[in-house]
């Protein structure tokens, strides 16, 4: 229980808490936009997601979900996503 209140303790002081509600975006529903708050990767996956454009703060949309697979839009691209990828991004709908 200690460990779980320190993640919220740490996520909710965060300077891209916004409040409201936070999920992964392997949870989110097609057609939303939401704000990316975390990305959870490692070092080389949170690179790979710098050079998609995405980082802490900026806006992603969940296009369609198919078989565990997901299509997002970042910035002006739409890229294909697997689902361990798209557990990685904490957001919060926009």
């Amino acid at each position: 229980m200690l460990k779980c209140l320190c993640k919220f303790i740490t996520i909710k002081h965060s300077k891209y808490f916004f409040g409201g509600m936070l999920m992964k975006l392997a949870n989110g529903q097609e057609g939303q936009t939401y704000i990316v708050i975390e990305l959870l990767g490692s070092s080389e996956t949170n690179r790979f997601f710098s050079n998609l454009g995405l980082s802490e703060g900026e806006e992603i949309t969940l296009i369609s979900k198919l078989a565990g697979n997901f299509v997002v839009n970042i910035k002006d691209g739409r890229y294909g996503m697997a689902g361990d990828l798209a557990s990685k991004i904490r957001v919060k709908p926009l």
